[in-house]
């Protein structure tokens, strides 16, 4: 059956913030702290989108907010890479 694996959190690393093209974090609450803490050069490279973490927002709201970021951000790949 698709979609019953449960795939758990993984510790990010420098490596990962130095090959990514855009760094998105999705709760700025929790892991702005984090980056200050661990990894403090990358803050200023990560867009946050103000995604609440379950319990502060109801599971729906979290994924109506990511679907509205994640087509604005196919949105802005699609419109920049018209420009080339």
């Amino acid at each position: 059956m698709l979609g019953t694996e449960v795939r758990f959190p993984q510790q990010v690393h420098e490596a990962d913030f130095a090959r990514a093209a855009r760094i998105i974090a999705l709760d700025e609450t929790e892991h702005r702290p984090l980056l200050v803490h661990r990894f403090p050069h990358w803050v200023d490279h990560v867009e946050f989108w103000l995604v609440p973490d379950v319990p502060r927002a109801p599971v729906t709201h979290a994924l109506a907010t990511m679907d509205t970021q994640v087509h604005s951000l196919i949105r802005s790949i699609s419109d920049s890479t018209s420009l080339l």
